[in-house]
């Protein structure tokens, strides 16, 4: 180093393990005596020339990317490099060339008109993305601009221009955390509902509006009565156009009422909403709608009407709404596959039909047939024919027929054993493919037919069958979550005390928890001290819950550090940023060489980590596992596997690879919810991300009933 041009760069000890020891290193304040000179990032060349390291290609990736006019692709992109190379680079090193010039917006937007749902999403990455102090600057312009633009649109009143769009798609995917995020989201709305209430199309008015209302119909009455005059006005409409013959009109009338049925057919409580205040003659002509798929949101939102409400409507707007049911029934009765769609729709909602079965023929019909053991006929164009009992295909309609009418009927009810009967005796018994594993339709029709106790012990019985001993106790009490879990967490500690904490490795569990539950978060915490094998940390990260929460969440993760023995840490933030934000700070800290995630409200069986690192250690980049969910109020168990499964896919049971995680950009929050993100992030890469899931419920986690958004985040 005596020459007076040498380089020195100052690098990570690691990189230098077996070159140098490091005792004799110089001090750092003594390498610019030594004729060494100090250089920042942004002082090294820019080709990759001789920097053919993976972090050496990654920075210059960075560095092209950030020298050049940007798209909004290419922005997302460099932010994505940018996170990455944060977690290589000391705290400080990276000063992100983006804060020397402003973002492009301008240019952005003058494309718009070319495709505007597909700048919005990547706004919306791009938003997501970016560190909390530069979130508000860009949100504010952008706002502005929106603003500004519908003001040019206000001329045409029978389309929605690329402004309104934008506008859209960008208040769909603003479900975050972040308070400056929920405002914007907040403000944008507003504007965007004075705007779409003004439009004279009722196609574009409708079709505007169903996105704009989903998550708070009831905040804007006004405009909740302005969509349902628009689907008012189309039934109408389309009517005129099927008398006069005129099926260019209807066909185009048909569309816009299917694109507006659709697009709400993710927020349930908004359909609710709209079927109580439909004029009864639109209820009686959108039953005949095609394709009959289009038809199953509004048939899902009538089932979720309760007696309550149904007594607030006159009688000819409550007998509209049965004629709605005995209409669009028949259309998907014979459809298996429109079946299982309305039962995962419904599968996460509390029904209440009493004053459906009072006045609906056609239930009652269909009850009484199926009940007594008699399966009715199938219409086949104008002939009517008897159901093949030996026909697997038809079987297997039989038996999803059935699995609807349980759903529908009350419980309990004297018809559910007659309903069991006639499934158990269309083709090969649902006990005996239970344990042959080839599906779950027996635990799917006990937990249907509201038989809690037959649920446990069946449960117990499939997930012993996958290689999971003692999943549940063989009887739960009668309770709530918090008693279920205290005491599935007793007869796991008689089970599996002497094994647990017999092994450790590398991996972190990751808990964010805003104003938690602490109670059912110490069950979560004592799940995780009776692990086979332990993790090397346990990280709670709180994400900015109220002083007075935060205080006894720090006491409550000092006393189970010390009853449990866990190797737990705290780490609080100071601003509430959201789930995936928390899960990213913990990324960034964690020693482990695997991160796993871990619920509030749920437990891990104790062989979870074992079976789901071991499959780490044969090559994969990130293991799922599966999950059942117990009635928050209940602790019954709940199906909830997607094409008619019981068992849940966990996509909150995730253990992935630290490096792979970081790789990626970490968790996104968003539209797509961050565990979503990163999911399908690894299935596209493929290759060394390659991910499994595991056939074993491993994760017990809280079920509650909501109507806000029936899609739940399922893979």
């Amino acid at each position: 180093m005596a020459s007076a041009d040498s380089l020195l760069l100052a690098a990570p000890v690691g990189w230098t393990n077996g070159l140098v020891e490091l005792s004799a290193a110089p001090a750092l304040p003594a390498l610019p005596a030594a004729g060494a000179t100090c250089v920042g990032l942004w002082q090294l060349p820019e080709t990759a020339e001789g920097m053919d390291s993976e972090l050496g290609l990654l920075w210059s990736r960075y560095r092209k990317l950030s020298s050049l006019p940007l798209s909004p692709s290419e922005a997302v992109k460099a932010l994505r490099l940018e996170r990455l190379l944060q977690g290589r680079f000391a705290p400080g090193c990276l000063e992100p060339a983006r804060l020397r010039q402003p973002w492009p917006l301008g240019s952005w937007l003058g494309d718009l008109a070319e495709d505007p749902d597909t700048l919005a999403a990547e706004l919306l990455d791009l938003l997501h993305l970016l560190p909390s102090p530069e979130q508000e600057p860009l949100a504010e312009d952008l706002t502005e601009r929106i603003a500004a633009g519908l003001r040019t649109e206000q001329g045409d009143k029978n389309e929605r221009g690329p402004w309104l769009r934008l506008l859209d798609a960008l208040v769909g995917g603003l479900n975050s955390s972040t308070p400056l995020l929920r405002g914007m989201a907040c403000g944008l709305r507003s504007l965007g509902l004075r705007h779409a209430s003004e439009l004279e199309d009722p196609a574009a008015r409708g079709i505007a509006l169903v996105g704009l209302l989903q998550g708070k119909p009831a905040a804007s009455p006004k405009e909740l009565g302005s969509l349902v005059e628009a689907i008012d006005d189309l039934v109408l409409a389309s009517g005129i156009a099927r008398d006069a013959a005129d099926q260019v009109a209807q066909r185009r009338l048909n569309g816009a009422l299917e694109t507006i049925v659709r697009k709400g057919g993710s927020e349930l409580l908004l359909l609710r909403s709209l079927v109580l205040a439909l004029n009864p003659d639109t209820c009686h002509r959108l039953g005949s709608l095609k394709p009959a798929s289009v038809l199953l949101p509004l048939l899902q939102a009538v089932l979720l009407l309760d007696s309550t409400q149904a007594a607030c409507l006159e009688d000819n707007g409550r007998r509209a709404l049965v004629n709605l049911v005995e209409r669009i029934l028949p259309r998907v009765w014979w459809q298996q596959t429109l079946l299982v769609e309305l039962l995962q729709g419904l599968r996460r909602c509390e029904l209440e039909l009493s004053w459906l079965w009072e006045v609906s023929v056609l239930l009652k019909g269909l009850e009484r047939l199926h009940s007594r053991g008699i399966a009715p006929l199938s219409r086949d164009g104008e002939t009517a024919t008897w159901l093949e009992p030996q026909h697997p295909d038809q079987q297997l309609l039989l038996r999803t027929q059935v699995l609807v009418l349980l759903r529908l009927l009350p419980h309990p009810c004297d018809q559910a054993g007659g309903l069991l009967r006639l499934a158990g005796s269309a083709g090969k018994p649902p006990l005996l493919r239970l344990l042959d594993r080839e599906d779950e339709e027996a635990l799917v029709m006990a937990a249907t037919a509201g038989l809690a106790s037959r649920s446990v012990l069946l449960s117990r019985l499939a997930a012993e069958r996958s290689g999971v001993p003692e999943l549940l106790p063989p009887l739960l009490p009668v309770g709530d979550l918090e008693q279920a879990f205290s005491r599935i967490l007793e007869h796991w500690h008689s089970r599996f005390s002497t094994q647990a904490g017999s092994a450790q490795a590398p991996i972190t569990v990751v808990i964010s928890a805003h104003a938690p539950q602490l109670n059912l978060l110490s069950l979560a915490l004592e799940s995780l001290s009776l692990q086979t094998l332990w993790p090397r940390e346990v990280w709670v990260v709180d994400d900015a819950s109220p002083p007075g929460i935060a205080a006894d969440l720090a006491d409550l993760v000092a006393t189970c550090r010390r009853r449990l023995r866990l190797p737990l840490r705290l780490l609080r933030r100071s601003a509430r940023e959201g789930t995936c934000r928390c899960r990213n700070v913990a990324l960034e800290v964690m020693s482990g060489q695997a991160l796993a995630l871990q619920n509030v409200e749920a437990l891990s069986h104790p062989l979870r980590l074992a079976l789901q690192w071991q499959e780490l250690k044969r090559g994969r980049a990130a293991v799922y596992a599966r999950h059942l969910r117990l009635h928050q109020a209940t602790a019954a168990p709940l199906p909830d596997g997607d094409g008619g499964g019981f068992f849940g896919d966990g996509i909150t049971t995730l253990m992935v690879k630290r490096s792979i995680a970081r790789d990626l950009g970490g968790f996104q929050g968003g539209r797509n919810w961050g565990d979503l993100h990163l999911w399908r992030q690894l299935e596209q890469c493929g290759g060394s991300c390659a991910t499994t899931l595991l056939e074993q419920p491993l994760v017990l986690m809280s079920a509650r009933h909501w109507l806000c958004n029936s899609v739940a985040p399922t893979r």
